[in-house]
């Protein structure tokens, strides 16, 4: 797997690297999209417990979350894994 430097500058933040250390010594917040999903069920476990401290807060969002919090949390947080997505869909057309 590749690994590179995704960082993002907006200004009223400290700029990140992808590993989340901080030049002030602050977390990183993350939201996880499809976190109930296999996948993002397992990442959210991962990124709450000890192994990565470099993560303070992890924001959970599944399709049983308000949609209107989707803005809030994306506007909140430092980085994004987006693992929602339609696996089975009932119309070929949801794909």
């Amino acid at each position: 797997m590749r690994q590179t430097a995704h960082t993002r500058n907006r200004s009223n933040r400290t700029r990140r690297d992808w590993r989340g250390t901080v030049a002030d010594g602050t977390g990183m917040k993350v939201l996880v999209t499809g976190a109930k999903g296999f996948i993002g069920r397992n990442l959210v476990t991962r990124l709450s417990s000890d192994e990565c401290p470099e993560v303070t807060e992890v924001l959970e969002f599944d399709r049983d979350v308000a949609p209107e919090l989707l803005a809030e949390f994306a506007a909140s947080c430092d980085f994004v894994f987006h693992l929602a997505g339609v696996n089975r869909p009932e119309n070929p057309a949801e794909f």
